[in-house]
């Protein structure tokens, strides 16, 4: 179950939003595509990834979101990671060249798919 309460963590810049929706991960220089996973939220500065994908820390990915209909990719770097399960990964991404008015429209994209994936 997702709690709407905001748990964030004092140091975190911005407050996070609860969401689950698939994404495919791809390699910025190539385009090759690095696998599947589900987005867990989101905030202004980046996202939170599920996936069987071996991505290292600090390599850049571009990241395509199910459902945004957005016609380029999310540019973010591996911040952090951690094991979650035998073969599934929970990957921290910051978002790149992203300036504050293209942050708040990002929120904005989310909260939208957000209210549209509820019932």
């Amino acid at each position: 179950m997702i709690g709407l309460g905001d748990k964030t963590h004092p140091r975190r810049k911005y407050k996070r939003l609860p969401i689950i929706v698939l994404c495919e991960i791809s390699a910025p220089e190539t385009g090759k595509i690095l696998g599947k996973g589900c987005v867990m939220n989101f905030s202004r500065g980046g996202m939170s990834i599920v996936t069987p994908a071996n991505l290292a820390w600090d390599s850049s990915v571009d990241i395509a979101v199910d459902k945004l209909d957005q016609k380029e990719f999310i540019a973010a770097k591996v911040a952090n990671f951690r094991p979650v399960m035998d073969g599934f990964y929970s990957y921290g991404l910051e978002f790149e060249g992203l300036n504050s008015l293209q942050r708040i429209r990002m929120e904005r994209i989310f909260r939208k798919l957000f209210r549209k994936l509820l019932p």
